[in-house]
């Protein structure tokens, strides 16, 4: 089975007009001194987890379809790591210490979670976090209202609307005497609202809005949104991601109707409503 096909499975449980609340990814960082760029070819393109190298740092993002039992996010994180330690993605200077310090805490990390946290943390940065709201089975936002007063707060690519914050980060550099300008990286747009159901080709409507904290948002990432479980992470992120999207979104763009109020989780509803 494809990854659209493997998408669609997860919404076959939901009730019609249910709502799905997923940590799409998290992304950890680590030198890249630490990896064996030989042994990472296949995750590159994995469905899971994917490794992404940028000269001194690489980033592995554990995606939401690796381990979906797994509760507590600290846990989920060390057994992606795990994993890639076991296919020799590390080498011995990461591996002996990381090793090491697992040993160490073994009888406490058995009845304790929030070391599996402590251990991450003395190895890796948190560096990219998305929120994923998915609401099934109505027409894509016939039930929310995107700003249409000269699109002052999105902009429209394709079937999705990305908040404008998003833009490529650009550096001057002289080459032969002459100023030009070389991309240095991307800003990803905080917001995104699109059509899941069409991008994963499946027969219900799934309208999607994601938060991505990536780039000058990761500042607001530590280590605490992973000691336990995505519902008790959103409790912790939600005034810092509701500051944020106040600085970008007016307070009228998006109106939440009768439906949201009635329908959608709190968390959103908290972080989204215009109401104080």
């Amino acid at each position: 089975m494809d990854i659209k096909g493997k998408s669609r499975g997860l919404y076959n449980n939901i009730p019609e007009g249910g709502t799905l609340f997923s940590i799409d990814k998290i992304g950890l960082r680590i030198e890249t001194k630490y990896i064996n760029k030989s042994n990472i070819e296949q995750w590159k393109t994995s469905n899971s987890i994917t490794i992404l190298t940028f000269g001194e740092t690489t980033q592995i993002n554990i995606h939401a379809e690796f381990e979906l039992w797994e509760e507590h996010l600290g846990k989920k994180c060390f057994d992606a790591i795990c994993l890639l330690l076991l296919n020799g993605v590390f080498n011995i200077d990461f591996t002996f210490p990381f090793v090491q310090y697992f040993q160490r805490f073994f009888p406490i990390i058995i009845f304790n979670k929030s070391y599996y946290v402590f251990l991450l943390s003395n190895f890796f940065k948190v560096v990219e976090w998305e929120w994923a709201w998915d609401f099934l089975d109505y027409p894509l936002y016939s039930f929310l209202d995107v700003d249409t007063k000269g699109k002052n707060n999105f902009k429209k690519y394709k079937n999705s609307n990305y908040s404008k914050d998003g833009k490529v980060i650009r550096r001057i550099k002289e080459r032969n005497g002459k100023p030009m300008s070389l991309s240095r990286g991307r800003q990803q747009s905080l917001i995104n609202l699109y059509n899941k159901g069409e991008h994963i080709r499946s027969n219900r409507t799934i309208t999607r809005a994601e938060i991505r904290q990536q780039g000058k948002y990761k500042k607001d990432l530590t280590f605490d949104f992973l000691d336990g479980t995505k519902e008790e992470a959103i409790n912790k992120a939600i005034p810092i991601l509701k500051k944020s999207v106040n600085k970008i979104i007016h307070p009228k763009a998006i109106e939440l109707t009768d439906y949201w109020e009635k329908n959608a989780s709190q968390d959103f509803i908290q972080i989204f409503s215009n109401k104080k």
